[in-house]
């Protein structure tokens, strides 16, 4: 649930999540925005999405609306959601009271929460949905003591930052080894050093370097 496809930081965010969703093919996701704007058909590029002013249009408000939603999200098999920053919790929460597992991203700071939403009407949301995810340990820290939130329903993920994967090293080194001897003649070394250029694992992707070794395999017969 996007609260609208502007483009800014946190609508920017809810795309790439969408878009890497979208490559899990175990993962189906759907996009609820609640008004519209120049990254929307970037989002409908991605994946299904819905607008909720269509949806006023046609039932009249949007607390006439969200049942429909909910329903027809039942319908497709859809049992998670995700509402992008706090402005589009109040939709997450008529979710969670249909029975939907929710999860909220709050990228706004304690003290904006504040001005914006009061801490009763922030925690009332909180306490509705299964998870909230933060962006820092700093806001988890002033979340649950400005707020006195429960620190276990919280998450950190740090968005736009590819935390360090060990296999990584593993990968590289494995690579290494095949670019040694492939630099030594060896025909099986190349091809599959080709091939780590063809996906990019322990190497940059590089198509033009694994024609390259391919080439050089193939000419030794």
């Amino acid at each position: 649930i996007g609260h609208d496809a502007a483009r800014a930081g946190a609508q920017v965010l809810l795309l790439e999540l969408v878009r890497t969703l979208s490559q899990d093919k175990e993962i189906d996701p759907h996009v609820l925005l609640l008004d519209g704007g120049e990254l929307r058909k970037d989002f409908e590029s991605s994946a299904p999405c819905t607008l909720m002013p269509d949806l006023v249009r046609k039932f009249g408000s949007q607390d006439a609306a969200l049942p429909k939603i909910i329903e027809e999200c039942r319908a497709a098999g859809i049992d998670t959601v995700v509402a992008n920053t706090i402005v589009s919790a109040d939709v997450g929460v008529a979710f969670a009271g249909a029975g939907f597992r929710t999860i909220g991203l709050v990228n706004e700071l304690a003290t904006s929460l504040k001005a914006t939403y009061g801490p009763k009407r922030f925690l009332a949301m909180v306490e509705r949905l299964d998870r909230i995810v933060v962006v820092s340990e700093f806001a988890k820290d002033m979340l649950s003591r400005e707020f006195n939130v429960d620190r276990s329903k919280l998450s950190v993920a740090h968005p736009g930052i590819r935390l360090p994967d060990p296999a990584d090293d593993v990968k590289a080194a494995a690579a290494k080894r095949f670019r040694r001897a492939a630099a030594r003649g060896n025909a099986i070394a190349q091809n599959r050093l080709a091939r780590l250029y063809v996906v990019g694992r322990g190497v940059p992707k590089n198509l033009v370097e694994a024609a390259d070794w391919h080439l050089v395999a193939s000419s030794q017969g």
